[in-house]
């Protein structure tokens, strides 16, 4: 039996002959009701039951969770659903890091190329600007170096994207640390898949916390 499903966290699986690779098997409806209570029903046994076509949802709804068997089932693709999470979260951060490192190969280019022209210039922040002043054959162009505040800003909101990927963003109107076993679980991840220490990586986020309030 296939069952198809879609977890709470936006990630689909696919249950394929769940019965044989459950511990001990499940029957279709036992199935049903296990992938209902992780899809549709969002965790209510009663719902679970009804979509898998039990009488009285209710009694059998917890009487099905109650069952070590199902429990266990449940249990085991909560987890595989929580490391898929992960595993998405490692992969957005990890091609956020390689878009961090091309802003700042743009930069370094800019900086090469501008540090003889304008003061600042050697920032690699200046953005080289031609303006036409006047019409006709009397029409002067102007050259003007202004600051890229599109790649800043840029640069500011992947930091945010990363710091919220390692649960580690706190928004102006929360003033508590929100640090779960989850969030440490994904930067040692991170850390792992980039060749980083975790620590840095969790201090990096505080400070991007920090400068980004």
């Amino acid at each position: 039996m296939n069952v198809t499903m879609r977890g709470s966290a936006g990630c689909w699986f696919k249950w394929a002959a769940m019965a044989e690779t459950s511990p001990e098997k499940l029957n279709d409806r036992q199935m049903a009701f296990v992938a209902a209570y992780l899809n549709e029903a969002r965790f209510n046994a009663t719902k679970a039951a009804e979509i898998a076509g039990y009488k009285n949802a209710r009694q059998n709804g917890t009487r099905l969770l109650s069952n070590i068997v199902i429990k266990a089932e449940i249990d085991r693709w909560r987890a595989e659903m929580k490391q898929s999470v992960i595993a998405d979260s490692v992969y957005r951060v990890a091609r956020m890091r390689e878009l961090e490192l091309k802003y700042f190969a743009l930069i370094d280019a800019r900086a090469v190329d501008l540090k003889d022209e304008a003061a600042g210039g050697e920032t690699g922040l200046l953005v080289r600007q031609t303006k036409q002043i006047g019409g006709g054959p009397t029409a002067e162009k102007v050259v003007e170096y202004a600051a890229d505040t599109a790649v800043t800003r840029e640069i500011r909101e992947l930091y945010k994207q990363v710091a919220q990927e390692l649960g580690q963003w706190i928004s102006r109107s929360d003033n508590t640390t929100k640090i779960s076993v989850e969030a440490d679980e994904l930067a040692q991840r991170v850390a792992e898949e980039l060749g980083l220490d975790k620590g840095e990586v969790l201090a990096e986020a505080q400070a991007i916390i920090a400068g980004g309030r």
